[in-house]
C-alpha cells in the first residue's frame, strides 16, 4: 500500500512522509507538490493540521494534485481547526475548550510562540466549504469524521474518495 503523508516533519514506518523541515522521508516543500510524488498512484494522503497552512489557490491547486495522484479508490484525508467553531469560540458564543490559546487567535491565525510564518494559518475551512471543494475537484463519498488529533472538539475530520 502506497501512503503519503505531508507535513510530517519525521519519518513514519510504512509511510512516505514529506516536509520542508525535519527530518521526512522527502525532504521538499509541500506546495506545489514535488514532482517525485508525480510517479506513484497513492492509496492514502494524509494531511494533519497542514491544509489550513495553504492560501486558497494553493489549496485548490493542491486538491487538484492530490485527486490526479490518488488511485482508484484511493483516499485523501485532512484535519483541521473548524473556523466556524473558532470564530463562535472568539466571540463568546460557545466556551471553548483552552481559552484564546487552542480556541481563538492561535486556531484562527496559527501558532505565534514559534516566530515563524511557517506556523501561520493561511485559510479556514469548515466542513461544509471544504466538502464543497472536494466535491467540485471529483472527490466522493466525502464524510466529515471526529478529528483524532490535537482537539477534537475544535477540529475536524474530512475524507474523500476517489472512485
Amino acid at each position: 500500500m502506497n501512503r503519503l503523508e505531508i507535513g510530517c516533519r519525521g519519518r513514519r514506518a510504512g509511510w512516505t512522509t514529506v516536509d520542508c523541515e525535519g527530518s521526512p522521508t522527502i525532504k521538499a516543500p509541500i506546495s506545489p507538490l514535488p514532482d517525485q510524488l508525480r510517479d506513484t498512484q497513492w492509496d492514502v494522503i494524509q494531511l494533519i493540521h497542514v491544509f489550513e497552512h495553504f492560501y486558497l489557490w494553493e489549496a485548490k491547486q493542491f486538491l487538484k494534485d492530490a485527486f490526479d495522484i490518488l488511485a482508484p479508490g484511493g483516499g485523501l484525508i485532512m484535519e483541521m481547526p473548524n473556523i466556524d467553531y473558532v470564530a463562535r469560540a472568539f466571540l463568546g458564543q460557545i466556551e471553548g475548550v483552552g481559552g484564546q490559546r487552542n480556541h481563538g487567535l492561535w486556531a484562527m491565525y496559527g501558532d505565534p510562540s514559534k516566530s515563524d510564518p511557517a506556523y501561520g494559518h493561511k485559510w479556514g475551512w469548515t466542513p461544509r466549504s471544504l466538502t464543497a471543494e472536494m466535491g467540485a475537484v471529483g472527490f466522493e463519498n466525502i464524510r466529515i469524521e471526529e478529528a483524532k488529533s490535537h482537539i477534537p472538539v475544535r477540529d475536524f475530520r474530512i475524507v474523500g474518495t476517489k472512485v
